[in-house]
């Protein structure tokens, strides 16, 4: 039975097991498309959850906590209150104003985003990241202007970060799709299966799902304070190779076929076996 002939094309209703991915390589690129969307609105929806409960509050309190009037201009910030002053802090991030960058406000917040005179920057355990302001931009940065602005764009930007976040993991699952093809093709020929490459990628990109959900596990463990940053990073470097082991799976889950080295016929019965 050859991957491309539709046959197996009614049973492509689940990728979670090895069998249920195999049976993608004969369905359409439209069924595919659905289950990856599928998905990524999934996953996409504990990142909203994420940053909707652990960021936006944070970002609420520090909006509140700005001063009357501020705003950057030319590449310097124009700072009318104390510094250095931390605006807020939460488990994930913190947001403080140091004008000069002294280091003098500590928090045990992963991310860390601090506002100096001419740069900000963002601190976290893998170090620190800075960048100057643009000076051709006009930034207010008060509290008058930017707590209305901010009640009204709450939740626009949350459909953002669902949007984004969406089309970021189907994007990174097409090129994780196309880099496991080679593996999967490869096997294929050494062990006989019915391989053709746009069913091949079909079925790769069909058995990169199940992996995918260790990153809405870690999404969720993170959000829910049940695991460090480390091991969310862990977790969500761990869907790669798992991936790579569902795609193994998943082609030797796929049809035997004559090939190089095997033969269609049965040696013991002299017929030809079921294809």
């Amino acid at each position: 039975m050859a991957v491309e002939s539709g046959t197996q094309s009614s049973q492509a209703w689940q990728p979670m097991t090895p069998g249920g991915a195999a049976a993608f390589g004969a369905a359409s690129w439209g069924r595919l498309g659905i289950f990856l969307a599928l998905f990524g609105a999934f996953i996409a929806l504990g990142v909203v959850w994420l940053v909707h409960t652990a960021v936006f509050p944070v970002i609420g309190e520090g909006v509140k906590k700005l001063p009357a009037s501020g705003r950057v201009s030319a590449g310097a910030l124009a700072w009318s209150a104390g510094s250095p002053v931390l605006l807020a802090e939460g488990r994930v991030i913190a947001f403080a104003v140091d004008l000069e960058h002294t280091g003098a406000v500590h928090v045990p917040s992963d991310l860390f985003v601090q506002f100096g005179r001419n740069t900000w920057r963002i601190s976290s355990i893998a170090g620190f990241a800075e960048w100057p302001y643009r000076r051709d931009v006009l930034m207010e940065f008060n509290r008058p202007v930017l707590e209305p602005w901010w009640g009204a764009w709450r939740m626009p930007i949350l459909w953002l970060v669902f949007l984004g976040a969406m089309l970021l993991l189907m994007a990174w699952w097409v090129v994780q799709a196309t880099l496991y093809l080679p593996i999967a093709l490869l096997l294929a020929f050494y062990t006989d299966r019915a391989a053709k490459i746009a069913a091949m990628w079909r079925v790769c990109a069909a058995a990169i799902l199940p992996a995918s959900l260790m990153v809405y596990l870690g999404i969720v463990l993170y959000g829910g304070a049940m695991i460090s940053l480390v091991t969310f990073c862990l977790l969500v470097a761990g869907h790669v190779p798992l991936g790579i082991a569902f795609v193994v799976a998943a082609t030797l889950a796929l049809p035997r076929e004559k090939g190089l080295h095997g033969s269609s016929k049965n040696p013991f019965s002299g017929r030809k076996s079921d294809e």
